[in-house]
């Protein structure tokens, strides 16, 4: 009749032919010291870019310092420069 359900009475078997990839443990080790490598490399970055901007800072403060106590006339440009600069 129409509308109503058949009961389905075929058995599904799956089967996979595929076969499962087994990881050896030292390619896992490999790996995890290859993360631990680049995070290091990643934290001297790090501390390499902060150590150059404390010497660029203080190269440019060196530098404001010589010009400002040679010509007092500058002081304009200079603030003019640092207004864009730090924004």
């Amino acid at each position: 009749m129409y509308g109503d359900l058949k009961q389905n009475t075929t058995s599904k078997v799956t089967k996979t032919s595929v076969p499962v990839v087994q990881v050896e443990r030292s390619h896992i080790e490999w790996l995890e010291k290859q993360v631990d490598g680049l995070r290091e490399d990643i934290k001297q970055a790090r501390e390499d870019s902060i150590a150059r901007e404390i010497r660029l800072m203080a190269l440019l403060e060196h530098k404001i310092d010589t010009i400002q106590s040679e010509t007092s006339s500058d002081k304009p440009v200079i603030r003019g420069v640092f207004s864009k600069l730090f924004k």
